[in-house]
């Protein structure tokens, strides 16, 4: 198993930090004002390699996402142009818990619900926070892209989502060397 760089891992305590934050302090109001993509539900059909027993995938508990973090490392246009998301000074993180899912574009997050049901995943997220991106780049189109979302497959510690327009996101499962 590869070794984290400090990078990740601090990006990984930022992201719960700003998760934590953010679940205190979430708005599910209305539209955004200033253009920022909502993504405010969606569902797609989902593959997994495995599952466990935090939940029951036919009853609509989350199973095998629970208690995972995933940090995009790909993005593969339709052309076929392949993007390295992981050039940030922050990755971008998308993290379920045993019912709530937050994503971390790097700069703003989103949280919500999230259901896992005969083979579907299904997201509910209210409005993402608003803060204004420094640059261009590409992990920055997290949340809107979850809003175009078609399929996701989860193959071991790998997992990818497929959109409508057939981009496709890669993303790797994020560790806790300190915790296994």
């Amino acid at each position: 198993m590869s070794r984290r760089s400090p990078r990740v891992r601090a990006a990984l305590v930022l992201a719960s930090v700003l998760l934590v934050a953010g679940a205190a302090c979430s708005d599910d109001g209305g539209a955004d004002g200033d253009g920022t993509t909502t993504a405010p539900s969606t569902t797609a059909e989902m593959t997994t390699s495995t599952t466990d027993a935090s939940g029951d995938e036919a009853s609509g508990q989350p199973g095998a996402l629970a208690q995972t973090a995933w940090v995009l490392a790909r993005i593969v246009e339709p052309g076929g142009a392949n993007v390295d998301a992981s050039t940030g000074p922050v990755p971008a993180v998308i993290s379920f818990g045993a019912q709530g899912v937050d994503v971390f574009d790097g700069i703003n997050t989103v949280g919500g619900e999230y259901t896992l049901q005969d083979g579907e995943v299904s997201f509910e997220l209210g409005t993402p926070s608003q803060f204004p991106y420094p640059d261009d780049l590409p992990q920055y189109g997290l949340i809107g892209h979850l809003a175009r979302l078609e399929r996701a497959v989860v193959d071991g510690s790998t997992m990818q989502f497929t959109l409508r327009d057939g981009t496709v996101l890669d993303f790797e499962q994020a560790t806790n060397r300190a915790t296994g």
